[in-house]
């Protein structure tokens, strides 16, 4: 089977795709000096996006996909450094550039929920918009990244909230899995200026 090498990952998505309209862009978080870690250093210098890494964790989160003929995908993640960001670390490392933001962009998937709320946390502090990538269930998030409590906490926290239609839907199986009902569905119980559910398979 064909093998390809893609840069990639919620944030460096988002990134990528503000930096390729022309905004400025800036990207924090602790990375290995690894070979994946230069790969996607080198795709940021490209794009011009800032970079705050510390490069002292174990190993570059990766992750490999596989797809089917149909186009079902299956994804298998190496978190590494991103699974041992701390929010002490967040805090030491990382709060002037998220306090000089404008807009912040997180995620629950690979970040333990802590780390994720301090994020969440300096950017309000700091006036920030904030943006959070649900991409995971609950049952994968909990007890794997943290409590429930600081699930739900991070949920309530972020202005725009983007789950996935598979996650939201595990949160609210009365919505039978209509993306629109979904996103009302957590607006109403999380408080969320915006939610925007992707409506896919996964």
């Amino acid at each position: 089977l064909p093998v390809r090498s893609f840069v990639g990952g919620v944030v460096l998505n988002h990134l990528g795709w503000a930096a390729a309209l022309g905004l400025r862009t800036a990207i924090f978080g602790k990375q290995a000096d690894d070979a994946e870690g230069r790969f996607l250093r080198s795709a940021m210098d490209r794009l011009g996006i800032v970079r705050d890494l510390v490069l002292d964790g174990s190993a570059s989160s990766t992750a490999e996909i596989f797809v089917d003929d149909e186009g079902e995908r299956a994804i298998y993640m190496a978190p590494g450094a991103t699974a041992e960001t701390t929010a002490e670390h967040v805090e030491r490392h990382h709060a002037a550039t998220i306090a000089r933001a404008r807009r912040v962009t997180t995620e629950v998937s690979q970040l333990p929920l802590s780390a994720v709320a301090a994020v969440l946390r300096i950017a309000r502090e700091a006036g920030a918009e904030t943006v959070l990538d649900l991409d995971l269930p609950p049952v994968d998030a909990v007890p794997a990244l943290g409590s429930e409590a600081e699930l739900d906490a991070v949920l309530r926290a972020a202005d725009l909230l983007k789950p996935s239609k598979a996650a939201a839907a595990a949160l609210f199986p009365e919505a039978e899995g209509d993306a629109l009902a979904l996103a009302r569905a957590a607006r109403a119980r999380f408080g969320n200026a915006t939610v925007v559910v992707t409506d896919g398979g996964t």
